[in-house]
This record gives structure tokens, C-alpha cells and sequence, in this order.
């Protein structure tokens, strides 16, 4: 079993990407907040370049 990234390795993950990846927006539904009774957030990663949620 592998052990778990040191925040040291996301941050040399997060170097690698720059410039492939792209920060994709937070989107919010306030009918679907309203009905839930709170705030829910939806990450768009299907936005990337690849047009996927993983970069491969």
C-alpha cells in the first residue's frame, strides 16, 4: 500500500500542471439550493482542455 502525498507533493503536482491545467469555475444551482435547504457547489472539471474531469 502506498502511503498518503505530503502537502509538499501536491504542491510539486500543482508546478507540473501549470499551464496544462486549468482552474474550471465552481457552479451553483439556486433552485436546487433553495430545495436543499443549503448551498451546494459543482466543480466543472468536465471544462479541462481534455474535455474530462482527469488530465491524462
Amino acid at each position: 500500500m502506498s502511503s498518503l502525498p505530503t502537502f509538499a507533493d501536491v504542491q510539486a503536482a500543482a508546478r507540473r500542471l501549470d499551464g496544462v491545467a486549468i482552474r474550471t469555475p465552481l457552479l451553483e444551482n439556486q433552485r436546487v439550493n433553495d430545495r436543499l435547504g443549503g448551498r451546494l457547489l459543482i466543480k466543472a472539471e468536465c471544462l479541462q482542455r481534455t474535455g474530462s474531469f482527469k488530465i491524462r
